[in-house]
């Protein structure tokens, strides 16, 4: 079997476990909140990415008829017309299952080996534009960062859940090969009015940091991206309090909630980029190579 007709039959079991998931889980009629967020339009997509996000609108979906809508971004894999493909669609939410659990979190967990085995058929082999044309070759319109992420759950007792907004620097990890290439193709490109003499010293400069043998790998800094948090507060049995912060792009599942009733929880409200805090920090193992070329140093 080669590797596309593979692609397509662990895409279409993929695709039964996500619908059986579902349908377990609306046997249930569980708890739930969703928060459906405006997708980015395909006649907005060159002006967000020169000058970034502005505004979101956030719609609550906490009524029956908003179950279904809210399980399907477990399986939400493709852009429909007339939409940006270069921002991913997220539907943050919690699912409370007090039935069936042991099977349900075996779903999970097959769903989740499944998706793995998809993005290694995609990716062994290919560089990126490869992959990206393979995939896109057997799947039309299909979003490979909605199809590999995973579906979260939880199996503590959560007592608190703050929804919110964040923005960060998405980078993009060069090997410090990749990384040469990119400034020695550059050396003859001066920037801000430099004079050739100074732009090289600085193109020379930063070849020369990372060749230092200090760094694993290099980031190439892209736009802030928006995203959505969520921090979800559990309590052990000796009454000591836990919070695990995480990006909130489906629904995350919550076994043994009380009473099948959801935790204390926040809207997500709208996103206005005015409000936002960007914070643009490295951590310890992170330093900044080259602002002019937005590269940072992985130790």
């Amino acid at each position: 079997m080669g590797d596309s007709a593979e692609l397509k039959v662990e895409m279409g079991q993929l695709v039964e476990l996500n619908n059986t998931l579902i349908d377990i889980c609306v046997k249930q009629n569980p708890a739930f909140i969703g928060f459906k967020i405006e997708q980015v339009s395909k006649d907005d997509e060159e002006s967000y990415i020169h000058k970034g996000i502005t505004s979101l609108k956030v719609d609550t979906l906490d009524k029956s008829h908003s179950l279904h809508v809210v399980l399907a971004a477990w399986g939400s894999y493709y852009k429909a017309d007339g939409f940006s493909t270069k921002y991913v669609e997220r539907l943050p939410g919690l699912v409370v299952i007090n039935e069936q659990q042991d099977h349900v979190l075996e779903l999970v967990t097959e769903i989740n080996h499944k998706k793995n085995i998809v993005a290694n058929i995609v990716q062994t082999g290919r560089d990126q534009y490869q992959r990206h044309q393979f995939i896109h070759d057997a799947f039309e319109f299909i979003m490979t960062e909605q199809v590999y992420r995973k579906i979260t759950i939880f199996e503590d007792n959560i007592t608190n859940a703050w929804f919110n907004w964040t923005s960060r620097p998405v980078p993009k990890t060069l090997s410090i090969e990749e990384a040469k290439s990119i400034l020695e193709k550059q050396k003859n490109k001066p920037k801000n009015m430099l004079s050739p003499t100074e732009w090289t010293k600085i193109v020379n400069q930063c070849i020369n940091n990372i060749s230092s043998s200090q760094f694993q790998s290099i980031q190439q800094l892209r736009e802030f991206r928006v995203l959505p948090t969520v921090e979800l507060q559990s309590v052990d049995i000796y009454g000591q309090k836990k919070r695990t912060k995480r990006n909130a792009t489906t629904p995350i599942i919550l076994l043994n909630q009380s009473n099948n009733s959801l935790p204390k929880f926040s809207l997500l409200n709208d996103y206005i980029a005015t409000e936002q805090k960007q914070r643009n920090r490295f951590s310890n193992n992170k330093v900044l190579l080259s602002n002019y070329f937005n590269l940072v140093g992985v130790k």
